[in-house]
């Protein structure tokens, strides 16, 4: 659907609400289609609760920039087509609408309603336990966690490496979304870079140094304190979603996980993962030209770190903070499944050695895939 037809934007447009356990998640574009043919109404506009409601930015600080892309959304929404409304007359589809008649003085607006609710898309679940216990992990060692210094990023150093540049070409206006982001380094060269960028982490204070190191470099990036997994409405329409270096070993539920994220891609939008190789995760130098399988490939859950160059690589220096936490190695073979059923097309996977990082290997480090970069296109 086009901007300015009945979707309000270019953005993917979704609809949810809360049900046991999760959000049930209903795809707009699914929604018009089981609408078609439903009886046209005149419904008054204070009789949707919605127009009084935050349905649009989750509960987050509100920033002029945010109200500045739904104010274009209203400008472009068509009045032609009827808002959708549930079998009890909550909102489905048609914020903007909604809004752009209230501001011409309208008192009523065309809407369809729904006999019985459709069936959800899917169910997204509520955040478990375990990533709360990871926030206040995390939260514990990010004042430890500084990232490059303000003088390396002053010269304008790119920390992404050159696959990672190639893989991301030209972003010029571009709305990028990184996820897992600790301190923001990469949304920072994102910024640099020209794109329009927003970056998610569970950790205040990784999110504080960001912000600080954006004003000193008179860069702009919403840093946003959310959890991956359950990312606020108004994180959509993206056209690179991006993430990296230890980020998606924090992700509970990969196959939930790339549905959203397919979810808040725009057509065309793209994936690019930059990792570390599973094997690596599961491989502990010996000695010299041996190795010792110290975690389960194919067994996501990880409690702890058997080989402790595994973890966080501040708990080297600070040492491990006493509150629960746990990881997850997600092999090859779970990602591109998961990517694949959520929609994506998988454009590229390339695996790279890293000798630094089996040290001790010696020479034949060369032979086995430390890292990944893969990239998925909506």
């Amino acid at each position: 659907m086009q901007a300015g037809s009945r979707n309000d934007g270019a953005m993917v447009e979704r609809h949810t609400r809360p049900v046991p356990g999760g959000r049930a998640v209903y795809l707009t574009e699914r929604l018009w289609e089981l609408a078609e043919g439903l009886p046209v109404e005149s419904v008054p506009i204070d009789s949707i609760k919605a127009f009084d409601e935050d349905c649009w930015f989750g509960g987050a600080a509100v920033t002029c920039r945010m109200v500045a892309r739904h104010a274009a959304l209203i400008q472009k929404a068509d009045l032609s087509f009827p808002v959708i409304l549930s079998a009890d007359g909550r909102l489905m589809d048609g914020g903007h609408r909604i809004s752009k008649a209230w501001i011409s003085g309208a008192t009523t607006i065309d809407a369809v309603r729904f006999v019985v609710d459709p069936e959800p898309d899917y169910i997204e679940p509520d955040p478990p336990g375990v990533v709360q216990n990871n926030r206040q992990y995390w939260e514990a060692l990010a004042p430890a966690r500084p990232g490059e210094p303000i003088e390396v990023l002053e010269t304008g150093r790119n920390v992404l490496n050159e696959h990672e540049r190639a893989a991301i070409g030209d972003i010029r206006g571009r709305r990028v979304l990184q996820l897992a982001c600790s301190v923001g380094d990469e949304a920072l060269v994102f910024a640099r870079l020209g794109a329009d960028v927003t970056a998610v982490d569970l950790a205040p204070s990784h999110l504080a140094t960001g912000r600080a190191k954006a004003e000193k470099l008179d860069l702009t990036v919403d840093f946003r304190e959310q959890d991956m997994m359950s990312l606020s409405e108004d994180l959509t329409g993206y056209d690179l979603i991006f993430i990296s270096w230890g980020g998606l070993c924090w992700v509970p539920d990969l196959d939930a996980w790339t549905r959203l994220v397919a979810d808040r891609l725009n057509p065309g939008g793209k994936l690019i993962v930059s990792e570390h190789h599973p094997l690596w995760e599961v491989l502990t130098v010996a000695d010299e030209d041996r190795l010792r399988i110290t975690g389960d490939y194919f067994t996501p859950d990880r409690q702890g770190y058997a080989d402790p160059l595994k973890a966080p690589q501040i708990t080297r220096t600070i040492g491990t903070p006493d509150i629960p936490h746990q990881s997850f190695v997600w092999s090859i073979g779970n990602l591109i499944s998961a990517v694949l059923a959520a929609g994506l097309t998988l454009n590229s996977f390339q695996e790279f050695p890293v000798p630094d990082m089996y040290d001790g290997l010696a020479g034949t480090a060369t032979r086995i895939p430390a890292t990944y970069l893969l990239t998925a296109i909506r």
